[in-house]
């Protein structure tokens, strides 16, 4: 694959270790148009930069690791199906989005070198989501650029030195299980907003979260952090509001829920001099 040279892949079916090393030289390209699997324990590897010339899927049915170290490119949905780890080390869609990037449930799916991923439709992730490792302080920034929901379904966590911020652009996201139980978030900024799944708390660092329009469908919204909590955009929907004691909420713009407010924290008001917020 080296020295400007593409490996060109439709289907694939293997019983072991699947590489593809487009590395050294003038690279290449892994170009994915169809099924690779791998039916044993070994893990398949790209080790270069990887391009979707049709929709795709790569699958571990033997439970082993997928390994993208390195760009992936191209406007059609990508599947990553594994019960193991599913491993992104490099941009995504950074030069051609995706039309969508799913993963399965059962697994972790680990992000790290600070990567961006841009789809134009839905990113689904179903298993738990790490921000992992370095840079400390690094910003993860996930956009959809047609306005599709980003769903993380399982438990999204930092790395091990507490320093991951989590960025969604242009779409709202959507937690299905708790954000930093584990390990907390340094920081959340949801510019696109906020889609409650359901009503688990959302966990975050020391950084200030800033949080959009927030899309209830009949769910609390329950914050725990110690940190600075913005609310910059309008309330939908939402059942009860809740903040742990420790940090503090301001409040952008005007609240209405069905429920009722809990602030445990300090409250201040955002916006001019003089203004006022109505709850």
């Amino acid at each position: 694959g080296g020295n400007g040279a593409n490996i060109d892949l439709r289907n694939v079916s293997t019983t072991g270790t699947q590489t593809y090393n487009n590395t050294g030289g003038t690279p290449g390209l892994t170009r994915l148009n169809g099924t690779l699997d791998n039916t044993t324990n070994g893990p398949i590897n790209f080790n270069g930069g990887v391009q979707l010339l049709g929709d795709s899927a790569v699958t571990s049915t033997g439970a082993a690791p997928i390994n993208f170290s390195s760009t992936i490119n191209g406007a059609f949905a990508l599947n990553v199906n594994t019960t193991q780890i599913t491993f992104f080390g490099g941009n995504i869609g950074g030069t051609a989005p995706l039309a969508s990037l799913t993963t399965n449930a059962g697994g972790t799916t680990r992000f790290s070198n600070a990567i961006t991923v841009i789809t134009t439709g839905s990113q689904t992730y179903n298993d738990a989501v790490v921000l992992f490792d370095v840079p400390a302080g690094a910003d993860y920034v996930f956009q959809s650029n047609a306005g599709q929901i980003i769903s993380f379904n399982s438990t999204v966590d930092g790395g091990t030195d507490f320093q991951q911020r989590l960025t969604v652009n242009n779409a709202f996201a959507q937690f299905g299980g708790a954000v930093g139980a584990a390990v907390p978030l340094e920081g959340l900024v949801l510019n696109g907003g906020l889609n409650l799944a359901n009503s688990n708390p959302i966990n975050f660092g020391s950084t200030p979260v800033t949080l959009g329009p927030v899309q209830g469908n009949g769910n609390s919204l329950i914050i725990n952090a110690s940190s600075l909590i913005t609310i910059a955009g309008p309330f939908t929907n939402v059942l009860d509001f809740t903040t742990d004691a420790g940090g503090g909420t301001c409040l952008d713009v005007d609240l209405t829920i069905s429920g009722t407010f809990a602030f445990n924290d300090d409250v201040c008001l955002g916006g001019a001099v003089g203004s006022t917020r109505v709850l």
